[in-house]
């Protein structure tokens, strides 16, 4: 008896060490939303600072809200990221960290958005705000659960 009860604290000892540590063994369905989001927004982020315009465009769903102007095709939405990032240094620009938060989370932690964001659809149901640390400075992506998965509605910085 007293070997099956060594055996099973040996089997139990690495759960028992991730749940001290705080890992969730189970990630919770809002956990797994986060992280999707949070590989969305890695890779968006990563295409526009690689000035990589069709993977932007390609990881956007319409309309698309950018710095509060809504575009409502692929090839206006193409054209507008290429006319803000032309003249723009992006090589010396490093992500540094994405945060992933909830529209009451965002409002909870920095306040109500300034009015120039009113037109962002960043309070609907399934929907998430990535804010960048791009060398110092925010950017903000709004992502939202479609039917192709999560999606980039709206920027701003």
């Amino acid at each position: 008896m007293l070997g099956s009860l060594s055996t099973g604290l040996r089997l139990l000892a690495p759960i028992l060490a991730a749940a001290d540590a705080g890992v969730a063994l189970r990630p919770s369905a809002s956990s797994a939303e986060r992280q999707a989001v949070q590989a969305q927004a890695r890779a968006f982020f990563a295409d526009l600072l690689a000035r990589r315009i069709s993977g932007v465009v390609e990881q956007s769903e319409l309309p698309f809200y950018l710095e509060g102007r809504q575009i409502a095709s692929r090839d206006e939405l193409a054209a507008e990221w290429t006319r803000n990032l032309i003249d723009k240094r992006l090589d010396l620009l490093t992500l540094y960290g994405i945060e992933i938060l909830t529209p009451s989370q965002m409002q909870k932690r920095y306040g109500n958005p300034p009015s120039r964001l009113s037109k962002l659809p960043w309070r609907t149901e399934h929907t998430y705000l990535a804010v960048a640390n791009i060398s110092g400075r925010a950017a903000i992506a709004i992502f939202h659960r479609s039917a192709s998965g999560w999606r980039a509605v709206g920027f701003t910085d």
